[in-house]
């Protein structure tokens, strides 16, 4: 049996990347799920109320500091294989993130109060979160340079290790030093210190930067590539981090607390999905660029897409029985209301997935700005859809809005790709399937 999962894995190149992107992403999701029991037993649900609110804080910021650039950067090495210009186009999304962190750190410095105010975090949590964010950008632009040259095996060792380590310091400040919740919150710090240092080290000695290229003449390309993407990461705020915030505002941290411990579940189904669209996206990225593309070539394509849709749905389902049972084993009873919610959050995951599918084809044709209106919209339906559902259906209501949102902007994103990149989406023309079926006649 092994023999043969080895061999089809050698013949077959996209399924091996997709084997090594899902088993470094199981593992990297089996670390923070260690957490879980740990934080239901040391911390209260308000102090993991804190943290999930901290998280929230630290993923808005990734989406501004650096302004989006490393999906810039992973964009132009399949414009041109002149590794000079790579460096200088990468060494321009550095100084867009040197940039950044100062005018972000500038405003929070000035508006401080009313930051404290809205998020309901310690002063010092949010300079944590903007440090933290800033090193975060140097491990994601490591990376995705990684995955665009499909070294799978070196990306999963990175984000494993990582994870590790944030997962090692955490449970010592918790356990043995009795840190409570600032003891995730320093286990996050020191890991982003850490793993920066040594992926920018990596960046230098692998010529992927250099003090030496002129920078300058590609920021504006950057910008053009990563600032239309700004209000995308806002739409992606409002719909997968703003109920956080209405739930902390409506009910406290203690809720805000169990709900984060539902989504905390439900996001197990998106590492997998994630797995796959690593693979996927080079692959197709590279078919799209083919001067010899050809009716055949968007036949497989679509093929592979439509394995990718039922996948994510039985995943979904299969998720949306079994998380609840995980909930009650990890968590106890402090977390039982989260039981009902993780439902309709793992079924919203799904379409999720489904999005992964369809968004690849805007940001190849660098039509990022529809994907930014596509997410605010759904994003305003979803904060709509909390308020109406929130007071008659309370924490229940949410995960309702959040699976209702997530379909609207999957069928939109599908609409729009297909607009941009027309692909033979009707499986029942597809002329692949019409030529095998000859072929056996």
């Amino acid at each position: 049996m092994f023999y043969l999962i080895k061999k089809i894995m050698k013949k077959n190149i996209l399924l091996k990347q997709s084997f090594i992107y899902l088993s470094s992403n199981i593992l990297n999701a089996s670390i923070p799920f260690v957490l879980l029991p740990v934080f239901s037993y040391y911390l209260s649900t308000e102090e993991y109320g804190k943290i999930a609110i901290f998280q929230i804080l630290l993923s808005g910021l990734n989406a501004i500091i650096g302004l989006n650039t490393t999906g810039a950067a992973s964009r132009k090495f399949f414009d041109t294989k002149d590794n000079k210009i790579l460096i200088q186009y990468n060494n321009s999304s550095f100084i867009i993130l040197f940039l950044s962190s100062i005018v972000i750190f500038i405003l929070f410095y000035l508006f401080s109060d009313s930051f404290i105010s809205f998020f309901n975090i310690p002063k010092e949590w949010l300079v944590f979160a903007i440090f933290s964010s800033t090193l975060d950008y140097i491990l994601r632009f490591k990376l995705t340079q990684l995955q665009i040259r499909n070294k799978a095996f070196q990306y999963g060792a990175i984000q494993v290790s990582n994870s590790f380590l944030s997962f090692t310091i955490s449970i010592f400040l918790i356990v043995f030093l009795n840190f409570g919740a600032e003891g995730r919150i320093y286990g996050i710090l020191i890991t982003s210190f850490v793993t920066a240092i040594l992926c920018f080290i990596s960046l230098y000695k692998n010529n992927l930067l250099s003090t030496k290229e002129s920078s300058l003449f590609y920021i504006k390309d950057n910008l053009y590539f990563g600032i239309p993407l700004a209000p995308h990461i806002l739409g992606v705020f409002l719909l997968s981090s703003i109920d956080r915030f209405i739930i902390n505002k409506e009910y406290g941290l203690s809720e805000a607390g169990i709900y984060m411990m539902a989504v905390q579940v439900s996001l197990a189904i998106i590492l997998v999905f994630d797995a796959l669209n690593k693979t996927f996206m080079p692959y197709l990225f590279q078919q799209l660029t083919n001067v010899n593309m050809n009716t055949e070539i968007k036949n497989k394509i679509i093929i592979y897409s439509y394995i990718f849709f039922i996948f994510c749905i039985i995943s979904g389902l299969l998720a949306s029985i079994i998380s609840p049972y995980i909930i009650s084993f990890i968590a106890g009873s402090k977390y039982l209301k989260a039981q009902e919610i993780v439902f309709w959050l793992c079924i919203g995951q799904s379409f999720q997935g489904l999005y992964l599918v369809v968004t690849n084809y805007i940001t190849y044709v660098k039509k990022t700005y529809l994907l930014s209106l596509i997410t605010i919209i759904s994003g305003c339906i979803n904060i709509i859809l909390i308020f109406i559902l929130i007071r008659k259906y309370e924490l229940i209501g949410v995960s309702y809005a959040f699976c209702i949102s997530m379909f609207i902007r999957f069928i939109l994103t599908w609409a729009v790709s297909n607009w941009v990149y027309p692909m033979p989406w009707n499986i029942l023309k597809l002329t692949y399937f019409n030529n095998k079926h000859k072929k056996r006649i």
